[in-house]
């Protein structure tokens, strides 16, 4: 999906969500025009935005259904903000491989882990992006990562990036963890 020139000609444009998030089911590319020019904003079906109380909705909801197929999500050139979850993943929860670039998340919320992103077993990559203000009441303000030791799709990557300004409860602005493989007696 690539965004039409004239949504942005005459400046930046704020697409406001007001019926929850985003649900993406398949593989996936989104192209924005400019993190400085599209600003999708999750705030809009939150009834209190101005408290981080999880009443509200992520912007992206990315997950398949099959826990043994990783579809590839691509997020490029734009800002995410205004969520505010009760469940992790304040602008992005993923169950998939996703790839963030050229994206700035910030502002969003959680009562769980991952203010700005909780990925579970997917692959990440984050390129060229900026993660700031986000909040979490568990680990991880900025990125939140559950990887499996037995999946090979289950890694972090983080290159040209700024992670600043995230709070969390827990553990850091990124926080990552492999789940050790369990034995089966």
């Amino acid at each position: 999906i690539d965004f039409a020139p004239a949504l942005t000609a005459n400046g930046p444009t704020t697409i406001l969500l007001t019926q929850g998030e985003l649900k993406i089911t398949d593989a996936l590319t989104l192209t924005g025009p400019g993190a400085n020019l599209l600003t999708i904003d999750a705030s809009g079906s939150d009834p209190t935005p101005n408290l981080n109380n999880g009443d509200g909705s992520r912007v992206f909801n990315i997950d398949d259904g099959n826990l043994t197929n990783f579809s590839l999500v691509s997020l490029r050139g734009l800002t995410l903000t205004g969520g505010d979850t009760n469940s992790g993943g304040g602008a992005i929860l993923s169950r998939e491989r996703l790839l963030i670039e050229r994206n700035v998340i910030r502002d969003n919320a959680t009562i769980g882990p991952g203010g700005g992103i909780l990925a579970r077993f997917g692959e990440v990559y984050i390129t060229g992006s900026t993660l700031s203000g986000n909040v979490a009441t568990s680990h991880g303000g900025g990125i939140y990562h559950r990887g499996d030791f037995q999946n090979q799709f289950a890694k972090l990557t983080i290159t040209d990036s700024t992670i600043r300004d995230n709070t969390a409860g827990g553990n850091g602005g990124v926080f990552a963890v492999e789940l050790a493989r369990q034995l089966q007696m």
